[in-house]
């Protein structure tokens, strides 16, 4: 109907026409903000008018009215037309002849100013009745000293009653419609988050899940677990010590959704807890750059779309954590199953350490022994990387022995006045039989380099890896004893014909020095055997004194007779080392004895090495110094 059309307003006729073209035009449209708006501006259009109009919907979720389309959109965002109570329109409209309410400057004030209290124009109000409950009314802004026609506020009464029906058919197709997108969303969120168990993949679902829903939000994750998430996610920790008003932190708290509308600023905020069975683990931060009033249904929607993605995260942490548990338990048992398998303490020394280093990523991991006598100088140096390092394992092995406790330190330098090579140390002695064996001590160059986590595998490693040190340090003394003499402390024999032949074959010469203690037999007979065997005891001593640990092979050779094997040692070298031991000797021995020594020597340039021979050549020596007055060295020279 054109404007300029002669338009019979008292026609009811002419209403329906105005109707059926409103439909036609909308297609019979089920979208009730298409509808609206066109019902508005058609209005407007078709009844030649200049004023503009408002329609108000009643709030399903709170007893009031809410403005929901206008033909002016600045109008709609004024803060002057905000949602009015349920009470106050209802009181306006007691009378059920008095459909229409006119509000003029000069009258109604009182009830004007219950209304809308910033409103100083007048306007009309036409309500919107459908099965006998208001579901919203028309509001047409009168402009100044305007003469609003009574066949205008007929026409638009009429056309308003008419279309009240299809207004409420609308509005509940909506909610449907609301309510059957809700229930299909969770449904397909539901798919995803348990055939996922990936933390980022149902965070990631959870946001795409309230953005389909609410595309128009702003939407925030405030984590108070400290789960590493993807950078995609844009998470922010949840701080709830803040001291300001701290809505995120009440939400947390309480478990509740919270709704915030702040009036002043057009905002609505809505924080969401997300929260499984077992706690609360974050908030969804949603802001509505325009005041937005939840239904009650809406906010249940919300909170079971983040409580069923917090029961998923939990159940996606406890697989995560399973498999770990799983992982550490097959790390334990591959550690223990290597080290039971080998006896040989310094292999599962190295074994162990490299276990660890690998574990957890640690840039050192070293062994400290309580007792450092069950390792060579060359295998202890071998467990540090620096001396600095060597110094700060024992300290720390000294604290541990004195506490019985393990140590955990995040960041290290803090505990101390000195300058050290690592920030983050874990530190688990070996205990056995309450007492501690050693202890594995791991580094890391960082700060926080280790989580809770890695400090209690590594107590595990330790504590199912004792048992196999103690067995290795069992043989080790088993062999050690096997191998010793038990009077003399010194190698046996057999022993040393090992070590002597294994030289021959890598080395490419070497020394023996045989020793005879002078007049032994006058010892035993005047001082008795007890006291001979104190001679050798001290002999012995003498000589492991002067050489070198680790290196040279002392040995009890037969009765009074001891000797050294020395390896890589020149026949010069060896004669100095043997008259060293001579005059010590002499000395150091109560009663005091002397001894009467030989050296040999063997080189790959003097033909194929001979054990027989070396020996059998210090033997003939050792008897020309017997024989050249005793407490004496010679040296072997091969004769024409």
């Amino acid at each position: 109907m054109a404007k300029k059309e002669q338009y019979d307003k008292s026609s009811r006729g002419e209403s329906l026409c105005l109707v059926a073209k409103m439909l036609e035009k909308t297609g019979f449209t089920n979208e009730l903000s298409q509808f609206s708006l066109t019902f508005i501006h058609m209005l407007k259009e078709e009844l030649d008018l200049q004023e503009d109009f408002i329609l108000f919907f009643k709030d399903s979720s709170q007893p009031c009215f809410q403005p929901y389309e206008s033909s002016n959109i600045n109008v709609l965002n004024s803060k002057d037309y905000e949602k009015v109570e349920e009470s106050s329109i209802l009181e306006v409209f007691t009378n059920e002849e008095m459909e229409i309410r006119p509000f003029l400057k000069k009258h109604e004030v009182t009830l004007k100013s219950q209304l809308f209290t910033n409103i100083q124009s007048d306007y009309v109000l036409f309500p919107l009745y459908a099965n006998n409950e208001m579901l919203g009314f028309v509001m047409v802004l009168l402009l100044e000293n305007d003469n609003f026609s009574t066949i205008s506020v007929e026409a638009i009464a009429d056309i308003s009653e008419l279309l009240a029906p299809w207004f409420n058919r609308l509005i509940d197709y909506k909610e449907t419609m609301n309510e059957k997108i809700q229930k299909e969303l969770l449904l397909k969120v539901n798919r995803k988050f348990y055939s996922s168990m990936d933390v980022n993949g149902i965070l990631k679902e959870i946001l795409h899940a309230l953005s389909e829903a609410y595309p128009t939000f702003t939407i925030e994750l405030l984590l108070s677990n400290d789960w590493k998430v993807s950078e995609y996610l844009s998470a922010q920790p949840l701080d709830i010590n803040d001291g300001k008003e701290n809505y995120a932190a009440e939400a947390y708290l309480t478990g509740n959704v919270l709704t915030m509308d702040l009036i002043e600023k057009k905002k609505t905020m809505l924080y969401i807890p997300l929260k499984g069975k077992q706690g609360v683990y974050g908030v969804f931060k949603m802001t509505a750059t325009y005041s937005q009033i939840f239904k009650d249904q809406e906010i249940d929607f919300i909170q079971v779309l983040a409580d069923t993605g917090g029961i998923a995260i939990e159940n996606a942490e406890l697989y995560q954590q399973s498999r770990k548990h799983i992982a550490d338990l097959q790390l334990i048992n591959q550690t223990s199953h290597e080290l039971n398998g080998n006896l040989k303490l310094d292999e599962a020394i190295g074994i162990l350490v490299e276990k660890m280093k690998k574990a957890f990523s640690a840039d050192e991991v070293c062994f400290q022994m309580a007792d450092r006598h069950l390792l060579n100088d060359h295998s202890e140096n071998k467990l540090f990387s620096c001396e600095q390092v060597k110094v700060l394992s024992e300290q720390l092995l000294t604290q541990m022995e004195e506490t019985q406790k393990e140590i955990f330190h995040s960041d290290f330098q803090k505990t101390t006045n000195e300058v050290v090579p690592y920030k983050s140390v874990i530190g688990v002695p070996m205990l056995h039989d309450n007492q501690i064996l050693g202890a594995v001590l791991v580094f890391g160059k960082e700060e926080y380099a280790f989580s809770y986590d890695a400090f209690k595998l590594c107590q595990s490693l330790v504590h199912h890896s004792t048992l196999a040190f103690v067995n290795a340090m069992l043989h080790a003394e088993m062999k050690e004893l096997i191998i010793t003499d038990y009077l003399s402390k010194l190698y046996t024999r057999e022993y040393m014909d090992e070590q002597v032949l294994g030289s021959m074959n890598a080395d490419g010469f070497g020394s023996f020095v045989l020793l005879d203690i002078d007049n032994f037999k006058k010892v035993n007979d005047q001082y008795g055997h007890q006291s001979g065997d104190e001679v050798i005891i001290q002999v012995a001593k003498v000589i492991i004194e002067n050489i070198k640990s680790g290196y040279d092979i002392p040995v009890r050779w037969g009765g009074e007779e001891l000797a050294i094997y020395l390896p890589r040692t020149k026949i010069v070298d060896a004669k100095n080392v043997a008259e060293r031991i001579r005059k010590k000797v002499e000395i150091l021995t109560l009663p005091k004895v002397t001894v009467s020594c030989g050296v040999s020597y063997w080189s790959n340039t003097l033909g194929i090495p001979s054990a027989t021979k070396l020996f059998n050549q210090a033997d003939n020596a050792m008897y020309e110094a017997k024989n050249s007055g005793r407490n004496t060295v010679i040296v072997y020279q091969e004769t024409d």
